[in-house]
């Protein structure tokens, strides 16, 4: 700690900071003397030094914190912790990928310490989501970008996207916590701070009339594994700062699915496609944490928070399903001939999740109609037995644009085969349950099934006389 004092220009006589041009300080925030060996030197001694601080810290209360030798451990951290979040910043791939370790070991540290003061966790908690945020919009899609949807993704982008999702999961992580809300353990405060944040921004786009950033749904829909540990807590242990963040994340999301609904006819796909994966990806990924809330629903809510939470649920949901349904007629799951068999990451215009090879309007409504009945009931609350005749409409309109495509082709217009079957497997989940609701009385969803059943005999048919042929072969076992 002393060496490490000494680098970054704390004094430790009087805890101060020696200059704001001292020591590896300057060196690791200027493009003229970043570089790796200096870059490497500062994430090193911060993986090492940030928990030995938080260590010896183990036990301070605020009355003790006045002492000079606490004040210049405070100071050294506050130092580390900053120059940390100056790489997190910079404009270098390479020297923002060097704060990826000691970010994840600062949290990791802070989850461990039995007590730590409370203004050395102030500044910690204030780093670990400063850092995460800036990695975010360090890693945005250059302008442009999306110009040519035929071109093939920038992989090395692509990775580091991969990596910043790693960072923001690793540190709302509450797998290694007893999850107790109202106890407000660093990562679930880490949480809420990155929730905020992204519902915030938002919020302020839609306010203004513009899309929201694409580096902020990213960080947000990263976020679905702890927001599904925090929905399954709450359905036996439910708490008002649990409510709060799953309120605000669904918000965002229901926020940016409504947006997109209304920009369809008015945006150029280059702006729509990259949010509208994003957001479908963390709809889909956030169906455990809908599902439990859904269950939750079924009883009179406790207080205003949770009416709203609710209130909340149903408006995502909605705005949810209908851009699902939108996307997957409206954006084609590949724009040109996918590359996925040559490259990691297919081509720019792939509706697909990353390296995936099923459209995510079409996953989003699988998980959501699939999840429990729960959230299957609370999707005909919101939407009415519609959902029936707009899936079945949709279907339609992905078969005939398949058919227009001819045998081979799954490029241009609506979607592949695969990710078409997933449509019907939604209808069929979603009729079978409404005939269940109907109990002996005629149904939309019966009338819906037999017309699913009714069209491939219609293809059937007219095949029997056809020569055989590799496409008579392939029109036969598809409608089969």
């Amino acid at each position: 700690c002393v060496a490490a004092a000494t680098a970054f220009g704390v004094s430790l006589s009087d805890a101060s900071t020696v200059g704001s041009d001292w020591g590896l300080r300057p060196s690791a925030s200027s493009l003229s003397t970043s570089t790796h060996g200096v870059c490497s030197t500062v994430a090193s001694a911060a993986a090492s030094v940030l928990p030995h601080l938080l260590f010896l810290e183990r036990g301070d209360d605020e009355n003790n914190g006045g002492s000079g030798q606490k004040m210049w451990r405070l100071e050294l951290f506050s130092a580390i912790t900053m120059v940390i979040r100056r790489l997190c910043a910079s404009l270098s791939r390479d020297m923002r990928s060097l704060a990826y370790e000691p970010i994840m070991i600062l949290h990791t540290s802070l989850n461990l310490a039995s007590a730590v003061s409370l203004r050395m966790e102030q500044v910690a908690m204030d780093a670990i989501g400063e850092c995460a945020l800036a990695l975010a919009t360090s890693c945005g899609y250059p302008p442009g970008y999306f110009d040519c949807l035929a071109e093939n993704n920038d992989e090395e982008l692509e990775i580091e996207r991969n990596d910043v999702r790693d960072v923001a999961r690793s540190v709302c992580s509450l797998d290694s916590v007893d999850l107790i809300p109202e106890l407000k353990s660093p990562s679930i405060l880490v949480l809420e701070r990155l929730v905020s944040a992204c519902n915030t921004a938002i919020r302020d786009s839609a306010l203004s009339g513009n899309l929201p950033p694409e580096t902020v749904v990213h960080i947000l829909s990263a976020l679905a594994k702890p927001l599904n540990k925090l929905g399954r807590q709450y359905k036996s242990q439910p708490s008002a700062f649990g409510c709060a963040i799953m309120t605000a994340s669904m918000l965002a999301l229901g926020y940016v699915c409504e947006q997109l609904n209304s920009s369809f006819d008015s945006r150029p796909m280059s702006q729509i496609l990259p949010l509208s994966r994003l957001a479908l990806m963390g709809m889909a990924s956030l169906s455990p944490m809908l599902s439990a809330l859904s269950e939750v629903m079924k009883r009179a809510p406790t207080s205003n928070a949770e009416q709203e939470m609710f209130l909340a649920l149903k408006r995502t949901c909605l705005a949810s399903l209908q851009h699902s349904i939108l996307s997957t007629a409206s954006i084609p799951e590949l724009v040109a001939e996918s590359t996925l068999e040559s490259t990691r990451y297919d081509i720019k215009g792939a509706m697909r999740g990353p390296g995936g090879e099923d459209h995510v309007g079409c996953i989003a409504l699988l998980r959501l109609s699939h999840e429990s009945d729960y959230l299957t009931c609370t999707i005909f609350e919101v939407y009415g037995s519609t959902i029936l005749l707009d899936l079945s409409n949709l279907y339609q309109g992905l078969k005939t644009s398949e058919l227009e495509r001819g045998v081979g082709c799954d490029y241009g217009r609506g979607v592949c085969p695969v990710s078409r079957r997933m449509i019907m497997r939604v209808i069929s989940h979603l009729a079978l349950y409404e005939m269940k609701g109907a109990k002996d009385q005629a149904s939309e969803g019966q009338a819906i099934l037999q017309q699913l059943l009714q069209q491939p005999l219609g293809v059937l048919g007219p095949q029997r006389d056809a020569p055989l042929s590799a496409e008579k072969m392939y029109r036969v076992c598809e409608s089969a």
